[in-house]
């Protein structure tokens, strides 16, 4: 093998790793020189707020504002009722009734259609498990919101014994078709089974990524 066949090799490698780590990373969400959506290179993060009980994942997802939750700068709704700050969405039910509550959510819209792999990490929990769940739920969410595609769902209960637990871990990724105008979204309720209410639910995203597939 020649030298210019190994520059050449080596200059095709290190495009290709290039481009496998080309991806976006969800921000770190404040209320401080940042706009919600966000616009990167990579495409557009939205912080978003599904405001009427248990509402379907093709719901109007609606841009959260700035404000304060308690005594922290958020993007929220409702007195952060609705929130997200840092990596952590944040959701509570509208009452101590029985219910779904509304969701809170983070969206990203890729630049470009393509194949890409989508990876979650994080940490769901519940204020009150002896009262209620959290929910989370990974889907994507096609152009128009006419459709949605679950990529995974999780709650706050013990698979074995049924039982409510405080937290659980949350771990997802796989690999999703997006075409133009189709969303990846990721998003957090709390439920009361019963007329008490469980408090507040909380998706810590230690990572939400979003990375053009590897080349099969």
């Amino acid at each position: 093998m020649t030298a210019r066949m190994i520059g050449s090799l080596c200059v095709a490698a290190t495009a290709l790793a290039g481009f496998a780590a080309l991806g976006a990373e969800m921000p770190e969400w404040n209320t401080i020189g940042m706009t919600n959506p966000l616009v990167t290179d990579e495409g557009t993060w939205t912080a978003a707020g599904q405001t009427e009980k248990d509402p379907l994942p093709t719901a109007e997802m609606k841009p959260l504002a700035k404000g304060m939750r308690f005594d922290k700068d958020a993007w929220q709704w409702d007195n952060g009722r609705l929130a997200v700050m840092g990596r952590n969405l944040v959701a509570m039910t509208l009452d101590n009734k029985a219910q779904v509550g509304p969701a809170t959510a983070v969206l990203f819209q890729p630049r470009k259609a393509g194949k890409y792999s989508v990876r979650i990490q994080g940490v769901l929990k519940i204020q009150i498990p002896a009262a209620g769940h959290a929910l989370a739920s990974a889907f994507v969410l096609r152009a128009g919101g006419s459709a949605a595609e679950e990529l995974g769902a999780f709650t706050t209960v013990d698979a074995t014994t049924k039982r409510g637990v405080s937290q659980v871990a949350v771990s997802l990724e796989k690999e999703v078709a997006i075409e133009d105008g189709d969303r990846i979204a990721v998003r957090v309720q709390a439920r009361n089974p019963g007329n008490a209410n469980a408090g507040n639910a909380y998706l810590t995203l230690e990572t939400f990524s979003v990375s053009p597939a590897a080349v099969k």
